[in-house]
This record gives C-alpha cells, structure tokens and sequence, in this order.
C-alpha cells in the first residue's frame, strides 16, 4: 500500500511523491555535468536531496542524458571519525568501493580501493582512487556525494582538498563532473581545523564550485499532485480521505497507526477519515475535500465530531500535543 514517508529517500511504487527530477533545474545541471562542472546542492533535512541524487544517478546511468557512468555514494558512516584524518578517508573510499561494485557492477573498484589504501597515505588516498578509476573506462565519471557536511574539521578539508587537487586531471584522469549534498551551502561552513589558527570557510576550501544549487520548497501544484493520488486512492478504496494544507513550517500529524507526532517540516497532514475526524467522516465533507482536489482552505478545517478522535489521540489518552494542523 503506497504511503507519504519522510524517513529516507521515495521509492515511487510505494510512496506519493512529485517525481524528483521535476522539483529541479534538470536542464540546468545537466548542462553544469556536460561542461565538466564541480558544484554543491543543499536543502534542508527530509526535503528530496537523497532522492534527487538517486533519480539524476540513474538518468546518467540509463545513457538517455549522454554516456556517463554516475556514482552515488552517502558518506554519513565517516562523521564518527571527527578529525581522524585516516578513519575518515577510510570510510569514504569504503562507500565508493560498495557502491561501484553494488550499483554500478564494476569489479575493478574494489581492487583499486584495496591497493591505495594498503599505502596508508591518507591525504592523497581520495585522490589516488578517483584518478585510477577514472581511467579505466572511457565513459566520464560523474560523483554524486551525499551527506557531506556530515563530515567535520580536518576530514572534511582533506575531502575538499583532494577534489581540488585533482581537479585539473579531469575528465581522463579525474571525476568529470562532481556534486557536493549537504543541509547548509558549502559556502557557508566555518571548518575548524587543529592545523589552521582561524576556521576555513568552505568556499574558500572549494572554490572550484561552479555553482550553488538549492533544491526548492514544494509549492503548491506539487502538493496537490500529491494529494490528488492519495484521494484517487480513497475513493477506489471506498473511503473518505481528508487534507489539510496548512501555513505552518512545523506541524502535528498521524503516523500511519494514526499516533500524532511532530513533523519537522510539513505543509500537508494527510490521513484517513478514521485518523482526523473518526469512523463517521461525513460523506459531504469528502465530497468537498474532492472537488476541491484533495485541499480544504485550513479556515475550513472541520472540527472532530464529540465521539471521535481529537489531536489525533482518542478521548482519553492523556495526550497533550497540540491540535492536529497548528505548530506548539
């Protein structure tokens, strides 16, 4: 049964979504990938980053957006490593090793990953790695890296740095294109490293970034496609489903056992008829939420019937949150 999520990236078959490659600029940053182009992309958390790398990934993987083999890797497992310099790379060279094998079913990988390593020459391994893999296919290499402000301190310069060092040996020789995903733009980070006496701003550690992309809040006309897929799926279930588009960037809504919880950036509650306004959804009010594509201006909203659920907790709970809709 297909749901909205917010823990990980969409998987169409199973959640409502707006399709990822349309949230963004795709002309654009293909245009960016052609001309050989290093950039970052930032949003905030649980807004479609991860997602939108996957998508773009296998856009260039497919060859219907030129001949390119695309490698997407989350480096999320090297923020324990802090400023260990080694631990860090490590995890780093680690990721892209799994992820070649795994995705992009190249066996050469692993091996090339194994011998650099094996020299324990940290702050050149990144490098050693991507200009050896680079070679050994004709097809430009293009990294997608996720999560990189998960990286701190002199782990996070040494990435940097490595990028920029190899810079000038693309595209035979080096990634032929790169994109940097993080929460905050990459240009305003302030690194504190233990060999730098003032911090090191990220724009400054790479400055060969073409472009800083953000990825847009959903606006309107995506949210309402989204909610019309959901009421074309209650009315083939045979049940209400009612929508609330609200203002507030932080909101109360049910889980799919209908537990309310707090929403760290939400402007839809969705839910059964059971879950906002109990078993007794009246019939015009789904009509209503219907015709006006799945959305109720929230001047609108309908209060719970006295025998139904409230805040999204049945009477006599205890709960205390809020109002189901209004941000605490």
């Amino acid at each position: 049964m297909r749901s909205f999520t917010t823990t990980g990236p969409i998987v169409p078959d199973q959640h409502y979504s707006v399709p990822p490659l349309e949230r963004i600029d795709l002309g654009h940053i293909l245009g960016l990938i052609e001309d050989q182009k290093y950039c970052t992309l930032h949003a905030p958390r649980q807004t479609g980053k991860t997602s939108v790398l996957l998508a773009l990934a296998n856009l260039l993987n497919d060859g219907s957006a030129g001949r390119y083999r695309c490698l997407y890797i989350n480096v999320e497992s090297a923020e324990v490593a802090h400023n260990d310099v080694a631990s860090a790379i490590t995890a780093v060279i680690d990721e892209i090793a799994m992820s070649g094998h795994d995705n992009l079913a190249d066996d050469s990988i692993e091996e090339i990953c194994t011998t650099v390593l094996a020299l324990n020459r940290p702050h050149t391994e990144l490098k050693r790695v991507l200009s050896r893999w680079a070679r050994v296919d004709p097809r430009p290499l293009v990294l997608l890296v996720d999560e990189i402000d998960s990286l701190v301190g002199d782990s996070l310069l040494t990435v940097l740095r490595q990028l920029w060092a190899g810079y000038h040996l693309r595209p035979k020789n080096f990634p032929h294109s790169v994109i940097l995903c993080g929460v905050r733009d990459l240009q305003d980070y302030r690194i504190h490293s233990s060999s730098e006496k003032e911090p090191v701003t990220g724009g400054s550690a790479f400055n060969i970034s073409a472009d800083s992309l953000r990825l847009g809040d959903f606006s309107h006309e995506e949210v309402l496609a989204t909610v019309k897929q959901l009421v074309a799926r209650g009315s083939q279930a045979g049940g209400g489903v009612l929508f609330f588009y609200v203002q507030s960037a932080l909101a109360w809504g049910p889980d799919s056992a209908g537990t309310a919880h707090r929403r760290d950036r939400s402007g839809l509650l969705a839910g059964r008829g059971e879950t906002h306004m109990g078993p007794n959804l009246r019939p015009a009010l789904a009509s209503q939420c219907a015709m006006q594509g799945g959305l109720l201006p929230i001047g609108n909203r309908p209060r719970p019937l006295a025998s139904d659920h409230e805040d999204g907790h049945p009477r006599g709970s205890g709960a205390t949150h809020p109002q189901a809709g209004h941000a605490p």
